[in-house]
């Protein structure tokens, strides 16, 4: 055996074994992965997935705050691309600021004893945005975090966006290119003059004179970059503010959509059709809640989705939105997510829970204006929970802790005595040391799902549940750390409002990277 083969084995033990250990003995094992990322000796193809997951998993068992002390040592590593690291292999290692885009942190302090560190770190993703190439996207992806902390000084944002905007790296729609980040983060990013971005987005996404031309590829770029733009800032509260003739061009192009035939299904070459299908839908579930549409192109989405909902591609998630533009759908609508729900196969299932879930989230939203699920259908979640249905459960898990902590008195009671039943149920049948019938991969998440859930009812007084505390109490001695540190990490993602669970959009600002 090589030593790199020697090597690859070590690391991947290795990264196993860290999530197991005590943090302070786990940081040790970080320092060890982070040096291991600088040494170019260890440039090889086949090093590059083990030492990545060692980085992921000794990253993963840090306590939050030793994360948000070591957040400017990941940003200042080298940058591949940059000054000949990393040049030998086809990509490399994932970058390390990648770790921060799975990770619920508050904004690191830019203290005294770290201003020379972070000077470095925007001096050096200046460079590699400047270098252009592997180095310009890693480089995007730090600078992204440290301007959406607000950690730039005026001059610095002032370097950035002169390297982030230069010449060479404006395309045609006058946004910048060569980098890992969604067009509308540069709304948030540097910008040479305030309002470029903004500008430069519209007339790139929202350009009515200019309408997409060819198939459902052109179309699902409007509705999907449109659509994430409006649930990105609405998120960070500063709403994607819609002309009348920009509305008026987003409905013709929902309706194009709605027009073509849906894609076929189970066939490996059509696959991209089914990519660019998923990308129309999750746009649309945020464009139909800014957008009014009329009556004729919600009938055509309707009936549309109806297929859909047959397909490899449903869109129950569409649901809600459509019930705006159709109340006298209502039935039909609830008919149908009902059969969803209740279908033995995953994509159903757990499609039409996110779409009851849209549902709720917006009637919840409109305070009143828009009608509630019925409450019978809201009780299905329990009901899955309770019956611990493999091919939904972890998405209920999730929508159910959304109702203890933003739903109705109502929708609480509802479902409070099935999520208790299935939650003691699940404390045994999710222990480490039984035989399991689901993927074994799978329990740790089904756990921090678990724990997270009766964080949410203790909060809203179910403490005194013994099945709560149980789950509370067993919590603090997992061996996972995503379930070992369910309570601290929630805390924090409650603090930085970073805990939504909209599946429809994409929330760390970044195309996907590794």
């Amino acid at each position: 055996m090589s030593w790199v083969e020697r090597l690859r084995v070590a690391l991947e033990v290795t990264s196993r074994l860290v999530l197991r250990l005590d943090p302070r003995r786990s940081e040790a094992v970080f320092d060890m992965a982070l040096n291991h990322y600088q040494d170019d000796r260890l440039d090889h193809f086949l090093l590059a997935d083990p030492l990545w997951r060692l980085l992921e998993r000794s990253w993963e068992t840090l306590l939050p705050d030793q994360q948000a002390r070591r957040i400017p040592d990941l940003l200042s590593a080298p940058i591949a691309g940059l000054d000949g690291f990393m040049e030998r292999s086809e990509s490399g290692s994932a970058d390390p600021s990648y770790l921060l885009m799975r990770t619920d942190l508050s904004a690191p302090a830019r203290t005294a004893d770290t201003e020379e560190q972070w000077k470095q770190i925007v001096h050096l993703a200046v460079r590699g945005l400047r270098a252009g190439n592997e180095a310009r996207k890693r480089a995007s992806c730090r600078v992204m975090h440290a301007a959406l902390w607000g950690l730039l000084t005026e001059s610095e944002s002032v370097e950035v966006a002169q390297a982030l905007w230069a010449p060479r790296y404006v395309d045609d729609s006058h946004l910048p290119v060569g980098t890992t980040v969604i067009d509308v983060v540069f709304l948030a990013l540097p910008e040479p003059e305030t309002g470029l971005a903004e500008r430069r987005f519209r007339k790139k996404w929202l350009d009515v004179d200019n309408p997409p031309q060819g198939g459902e590829d052109k179309l699902a770029d409007v509705l999907w970059q449109v659509g994430n733009a409006i649930s990105w800032l609405r998120h960070r509260r500063r709403p994607l503010r819609l002309a009348e003739e920009e509305a008026s061009y987003l409905i013709e192009i929902a309706e194009r959509w709605a027009e073509l035939p849906i894609p076929l299904h189970s066939v490996p070459y059509f696959e991209h059709e089914l990519e660019a299908t998923r990308r129309s839908i999750s746009g649309l579930c945020d464009i139909l809640s800014e957008v009014p549409f009329p009556l004729s192109v919600a009938d055509k989405l309707y009936r549309k989705i109806s297929e859909l909902n047959e397909s490899e591609t449903p869109g129950f998630t569409l649901m809600a939105g459509i019930l705006k533009a159709l109340p006298d759908r209502l039935d039909e609508i609830v008919l149908s997510m009902r059969m969803g729900l209740v279908s033995e196969k995953e994509i159903l299932a757990e499609d039409a829970a996110w779409g009851l879930f849209h549902w709720m989230k917006a009637s919840n939203a409109s305070e009143g204006s828009f009608p509630e699920p019925p409450i019978d259908l809201v009780r299905e979640i329990g009901v899955i929970i309770a019956a611990r249905r493999s091919v939904s459960l972890d998405v209920a898990l999730q929508i159910a802790r959304w109702i203890f902590e933003e739903g109705s008195e109502e929708q609480e009671f509802a479902v409070s005595d099935m999520v208790i039943q299935g939650l003691g149920y699940l404390f045994e049948e999710l222990r480490y040391d039984r035989r399991h019938e689901r993927d074994e991969d799978s329990i740790p998440s089904l756990r921090r799902d678990c724990v997270h859930l009766a964080l949410s009812m203790a909060e809203q007084g179910f403490e005194e549940a013994p099945v709560v505390s149980r789950w509370l109490t067993d919590a603090e001695s997992d061996p996972m750390p995503e379930v070992r540190y369910a309570k601290a990490r929630r805390q924090i993602a409650v603090c930085t409002g970073n805990q939504d669970m909209d599946a429809s959009s994409d929330g760390d600002g970044t195309e996907s990277t590794t």
